[in-house]
């Protein structure tokens, strides 16, 4: 098999791991009612291990599975969302903030990404839903901000504000965590299959 081959083959395989592993932290995290997401992380770390377009294709591909599954046809729209996070690692991590070993840029990385994530999702839900939807698995906090603001009209957007940017920053921790892992051994294999 040429080279060319192998690696068109691998980076298939890592876009459908991307789509497999978004999905299923999804599913698991709406089964157990964590009140995230935690669907971005492996699009994050696609495009940590591959590059923007992989990442991109791997967060389209996760957005169309959980259309077909989960939401309704409409729902495919989401995959600007997703598409937006695989923008936003891949520009960070040009700037080096996505790494562990730089706390605050991975820190400032991921409340960016959440923050703006927050403003895409006001512009996109009510194309998806009609209106503006509140996220189920949050109510506990949208309830600390109700007793603490009171019934004000952007509780739902702060509550929105505090998923969003608590699971991007934890999803883009746990790229940069995996591709921290993955890069001795995969610098390795390159170096020993250069050397054959």
């Amino acid at each position: 098999m040429s080279r060319g081959r192998k690696v068109v083959g691998s980076v298939s395989a890592l876009v459908v791991a991307v789509a497999t592993l978004d999905y299923l932290s999804a599913r698991v995290a709406d089964a157990l009612s964590i009140p995230f997401y935690l669907d971005t992380w492996a699009t994050s770390a696609g495009v940590l291990a591959a590059g923007l377009v992989p990442g991109i294709v791997g967060g389209a591909l996760y957005c169309a599975l959980m259309a077909a599954t989960v939401w309704n046809p409409i729902g495919i729209v989401w995959t600007i969302s997703s598409a937006n996070v695989a923008l936003l690692t891949w520009t960070f991590a040009r700037r080096g903030w996505v790494d562990v070993e730089r706390p605050v840029g991975l820190l400032s990385a991921g409340i960016i990404t959440g923050a703006l994530n927050t403003l895409l999702a006001a512009l996109l839900e009510p194309i998806v839903y009609g209106t503006r939807n509140p996220f189920d698995k949050s109510m506990l906090f949208r309830e600390l901000f109700q007793r603490s603001l009171g019934s004000w009209g952007g509780v739902l957007h702060l509550d929105d504000l505090l998923v969003e940017i608590t699971d991007k920053t934890a999803s883009i921790i746990v790229a940069a965590a995996i591709a921290a892992l993955l890069a001795k051994p995969l610098r390795a294999a390159s170096g020993a299959k250069a050397t054959e």
